[in-house]
């Protein structure tokens, strides 16, 4: 009997990736021995530590027809059952800590094969951003999330999260007022972890997210851990 892993490479503001996550909740109860493994991947990797506002960011990267295209996605999230409220957006942010906290999940689901609380996490994480407009770049809607999910404070990647916000925080008081078009130097020094994943994306030669790579594993194995030597 064998079980399958996936290696996920996504991120929390992309909008495919949350319908692709909503098809693929819907199609789980299918499949129950598989196992996901949450990729890093960034869209915008140079964005500032506070991110930028919405609509600065969307006509930087769509054009002055921008409304189009959130329409085309919108209507894809209804045909996958969720409302997705791109008004309700006002920061685009850097997403390295929203990365944080869902690795943190991961560690506490490992073993479970239902990987209960990487999956509440990754699917609050998707609503506070596109249902609720909430900021997840920011510590204290991160925070927030950890704590619903029972994430202690001592995790490895929730200690990261904090560390990292911590030195963001001090470096964007130093910046340029953060959200204009203008840019002030973002941080390149990534967590070891979210950095290697970004490498592994860049020699695996994606383009975008989401992307799912499926591996046959063991059972018995310890599912939802990083399985960081990937071989592809």
């Amino acid at each position: 009997m064998t079980a399958y892993r996936v290696h996920l490479f996504s991120d929390p503001i992309c909008p495919w990736c949350f319908i692709g996550w909503a098809h693929f909740l819907k199609a789980r109860p299918k499949i129950p021995e598989l196992a996901i493994v949450w990729r890093a991947y960034q869209l915008n990797p140079t964005m500032l530590l506070s991110g930028m506002r919405r609509e600065a960011y969307l006509r930087r990267k769509f054009g002055m027809g921008y409304e189009h295209v959130l329409a085309t996605m919108a209507a894809a999230g209804r045909d996958a059952g969720i409302a997705i409220d791109f008004d309700a957006i006002e920061r685009t942010p850097n997403t390295v800590a929203a990365h944080l906290l869902v690795l943190a999940a991961q560690r506490e689901s490992i073993g479970d094969l239902r990987q209960a609380c990487m999956f509440q996490t990754i699917d609050l994480l998707f609503r506070a951003y596109f249902i609720e407009g909430k900021d997840i770049g920011d510590g204290a809607v991160l925070l927030a999330i950890a704590a619903e999910v029972g994430i202690p404070l001592t995790n490895p990647e929730i200690v990261q999260l904090r560390d990292w916000l911590e030195v963001s925080t001090a470096e964007n008081e130093s910046a340029m007022l953060p959200g204009d078009e203008a840019h002030s130097q973002p941080r390149m020094d990534f967590p070891p972890r979210i950095e290697a994943d970004l490498q592994l994306a860049r020699r695996l030669n994606l383009r975008g997210v989401p992307n799912w790579i499926m591996r046959k594993t063991a059972t018995g194995e310890a599912l939802g851990g990083n399985d960081s030597q990937m071989g592809v």
